[in-house]
Protein backbone atom coordinates (compact mmCIF):
# COMPACT_ATOMS: atom_id res chain seq x y z
CA UNK A 1 0.00 0.00 0.00
CA UNK A 2 1.36 3.41 -1.02
CA UNK A 3 1.86 5.89 1.82
CA UNK A 4 -0.46 8.88 1.73
CA UNK A 5 0.99 12.30 2.52
CA UNK A 6 -1.61 13.97 4.67
CA UNK A 7 -1.84 16.86 7.09
CA UNK A 8 -4.15 17.26 10.10
CA UNK A 9 -5.72 20.70 10.53
CA UNK A 10 -8.19 22.02 13.10
CA UNK A 11 -9.69 24.78 10.97
CA UNK A 12 -10.57 24.99 7.30
CA UNK A 13 -12.03 27.71 5.12
CA UNK A 14 -15.61 27.58 3.88
CA UNK A 15 -14.64 26.69 0.32
CA UNK A 16 -12.64 23.62 1.39
CA UNK A 17 -15.44 22.56 3.73
CA UNK A 18 -18.06 23.06 1.04
CA UNK A 19 -16.04 20.94 -1.41
CA UNK A 20 -15.68 18.20 1.22
CA UNK A 21 -19.41 18.20 2.02
CA UNK A 22 -20.21 17.62 -1.67
CA UNK A 23 -18.13 14.43 -1.51
CA UNK A 24 -20.04 12.95 1.44
CA UNK A 25 -22.09 10.08 0.03
CA UNK A 26 -24.69 7.63 1.25
CA UNK A 27 -28.31 8.18 2.24
CA UNK A 28 -27.39 7.81 5.93
CA UNK A 29 -25.20 10.91 5.66
CA UNK A 30 -27.56 13.11 3.61
CA UNK A 31 -28.11 15.52 6.51
CA UNK A 32 -24.35 15.83 7.10
CA UNK A 33 -23.90 17.31 3.62
CA UNK A 34 -25.61 20.55 4.70
CA UNK A 35 -23.36 23.06 6.48
CA UNK A 36 -26.35 24.22 8.56
CA UNK A 37 -26.73 20.76 10.11
CA UNK A 38 -24.70 18.81 12.64
CA UNK A 39 -21.83 18.60 13.12
CA UNK A 40 -20.89 21.70 11.05
CA UNK A 41 -23.27 24.06 12.85
CA UNK A 42 -21.08 23.51 15.94
CA UNK A 43 -17.77 24.58 14.35
CA UNK A 44 -17.37 27.46 16.82
CA UNK A 45 -18.29 25.51 19.98
CA UNK A 46 -15.33 25.12 22.35
CA UNK A 47 -16.41 21.71 23.69
CA UNK A 48 -16.50 20.28 20.18
CA UNK A 49 -13.21 19.54 18.44
CA UNK A 50 -12.78 19.11 14.68
CA UNK A 51 -9.73 17.45 13.12
CA UNK A 52 -9.63 17.45 9.32
CA UNK A 53 -7.35 15.33 7.13
CA UNK A 54 -6.02 17.17 4.11
CA UNK A 55 -4.37 15.53 1.12
CA UNK A 56 -3.05 17.92 -1.54
CA UNK A 57 -4.87 20.77 0.27
CA UNK A 58 -8.27 19.02 -0.09
CA UNK A 59 -10.22 17.68 2.88
CA UNK A 60 -10.57 13.90 2.63
CA UNK A 61 -11.74 13.11 6.16
CA UNK A 62 -12.79 14.46 9.52
CA UNK A 63 -13.31 13.40 13.11
CA UNK A 64 -15.58 15.44 15.39
CA UNK A 65 -15.35 14.95 19.17
CA UNK A 66 -17.35 16.25 22.10
CA UNK A 67 -15.60 16.45 25.46
CA UNK A 68 -17.42 16.14 28.75
CA UNK A 69 -16.02 15.76 32.26
CA UNK A 70 -16.06 11.92 32.34
CA UNK A 71 -16.97 11.11 28.75
CA UNK A 72 -15.65 11.72 25.25
CA UNK A 73 -18.17 11.23 22.46
CA UNK A 74 -17.32 10.64 18.81
CA UNK A 75 -19.90 12.76 17.05
CA UNK A 76 -18.78 12.20 13.47
CA UNK A 77 -16.08 10.31 11.61
CA UNK A 78 -16.04 10.34 7.84
CA UNK A 79 -13.46 9.49 5.20
CA UNK A 80 -14.41 10.05 1.55
CA UNK A 81 -14.71 6.81 -0.42
CA UNK A 82 -11.54 7.28 -2.46
CA UNK A 83 -9.45 7.33 0.75
CA UNK A 84 -11.14 4.54 2.72
CA UNK A 85 -9.29 1.33 3.63
CA UNK A 86 -6.04 3.29 3.98
CA UNK A 87 -5.99 3.40 7.81
CA UNK A 88 -6.92 7.12 7.97
CA UNK A 89 -10.02 6.53 10.12
CA UNK A 90 -8.01 4.30 12.46
CA UNK A 91 -5.29 6.93 12.71
CA UNK A 92 -7.84 9.61 13.67
CA UNK A 93 -9.45 7.33 16.26
CA UNK A 94 -6.13 6.32 17.80
CA UNK A 95 -4.62 9.79 17.89
CA UNK A 96 -7.59 11.94 18.93
CA UNK A 97 -10.22 9.68 20.49
CA UNK A 98 -8.86 6.52 22.06
CA UNK A 99 -6.00 8.28 23.86
CA UNK A 100 -8.04 9.25 26.93
CA UNK A 101 -9.07 7.57 30.17
CA UNK A 102 -12.58 8.97 29.82
CA UNK A 103 -15.50 6.77 28.81
CA UNK A 104 -15.62 6.77 25.02
CA UNK A 105 -18.91 6.53 23.14
CA UNK A 106 -20.17 6.70 19.57
CA UNK A 107 -23.58 6.38 17.92
CA UNK A 108 -23.66 4.18 14.81
CA UNK A 109 -26.56 3.82 12.40
CA UNK A 110 -27.81 0.24 12.75
CA UNK A 111 -27.78 -0.43 9.00
CA UNK A 112 -24.05 0.38 8.65
CA UNK A 113 -22.68 -3.16 9.12
CA UNK A 114 -19.13 -2.36 7.94
CA UNK A 115 -18.99 0.64 10.27
CA UNK A 116 -20.17 -1.50 13.20
CA UNK A 117 -17.52 -4.09 12.34
CA UNK A 118 -14.85 -1.34 12.24
CA UNK A 119 -15.74 -0.12 15.73
CA UNK A 120 -15.95 -3.67 17.14
CA UNK A 121 -12.41 -4.32 15.88
CA UNK A 122 -11.35 -1.17 17.73
CA UNK A 123 -12.74 -2.52 21.03
CA UNK A 124 -16.23 -1.01 21.06
CA UNK A 125 -19.28 -2.86 22.36
CA UNK A 126 -22.94 -2.22 21.56
CA UNK A 127 -24.61 -0.95 24.71
CA UNK A 128 -27.21 -3.41 26.00
CA UNK A 129 -28.71 -2.40 29.32
CA UNK A 130 -25.41 -1.10 30.69
CA UNK A 131 -25.43 -0.69 34.44
CA UNK A 132 -22.70 1.96 34.51
CA UNK A 133 -24.24 5.14 35.93
CA UNK A 134 -22.24 7.42 33.63
CA UNK A 135 -23.42 5.56 30.53
CA UNK A 136 -27.01 5.72 31.84
CA UNK A 137 -26.61 9.46 32.39
CA UNK A 138 -25.29 9.88 28.85
CA UNK A 139 -28.22 7.88 27.42
CA UNK A 140 -30.70 10.12 29.25
CA UNK A 141 -28.95 13.23 27.99
CA UNK A 142 -29.04 11.92 24.41
CA UNK A 143 -32.74 11.14 24.70
CA UNK A 144 -33.48 14.60 26.09
CA UNK A 145 -31.66 16.13 23.14
CA UNK A 146 -33.43 13.86 20.64
CA UNK A 147 -36.09 11.32 21.66
CA UNK A 148 -35.41 9.29 18.48
CA UNK A 149 -31.65 8.99 19.10
CA UNK A 150 -31.71 5.22 19.56
CA UNK A 151 -34.46 4.33 17.09
CA UNK A 152 -32.03 3.94 14.17
CA UNK A 153 -28.70 4.03 15.98
CA UNK A 154 -26.79 1.96 18.50
CA UNK A 155 -24.78 3.44 21.32
CA UNK A 156 -21.34 1.86 21.41
CA UNK A 157 -18.80 2.33 24.18
CA UNK A 158 -15.17 1.39 24.33
CA UNK A 159 -14.73 -1.70 26.51
CA UNK A 160 -11.52 -0.50 28.20
CA UNK A 161 -13.02 2.83 29.20
CA UNK A 162 -15.84 1.38 31.31
CA UNK A 163 -13.53 -0.51 33.64
CA UNK A 164 -11.96 2.80 34.65
CA UNK A 165 -15.14 3.93 36.39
Amino acid sequence: MRKINYKIVKKVNNLKLSNFLKKISGKEFKENRNIKNAPWKYLKEKKIKFFFIEVNKDIVGVIVLINFKFLKHLSFLYIIKKFRMKKLGSMLLDKYFLNTKKIKTVHVIKSLKRTLSFYKKKGFIINKKNKNHLIKKWILRCQQFNKKTFKKRYLLYHANSISVF
